[in-house]
């Protein structure tokens, strides 16, 4: 039986951080300096898509009961 790695991937950890500065409205936060090249460039794209559309079923409590 052939098991799968059980990690999140590096494109998927930079998305998932997008959602997490998303939510709490940081533009730029310190933090992203201390992601690595690979899930740092999939976060700016993420955030900036996140930024630009709000296309997630993920809302910030500042866009809940906001149809856009």
């Amino acid at each position: 039986m052939l098991y799968r790695p059980e990690y999140i991937s590096e494109p998927m950890l930079g998305y998932t951080m997008a959602h997490i500065a998303w939510f709490r409205d940081e533009a730029r936060p310190a933090w992203a300096k201390a992601l690595r090249w690979a899930p740092r460039a999939v976060f700016k794209e993420g955030l900036r898509y996140l930024q630009e559309t709000g296309d997630s079923t993920f809302k910030p409590v500042r866009l809940q009961g906001v149809d856009g």
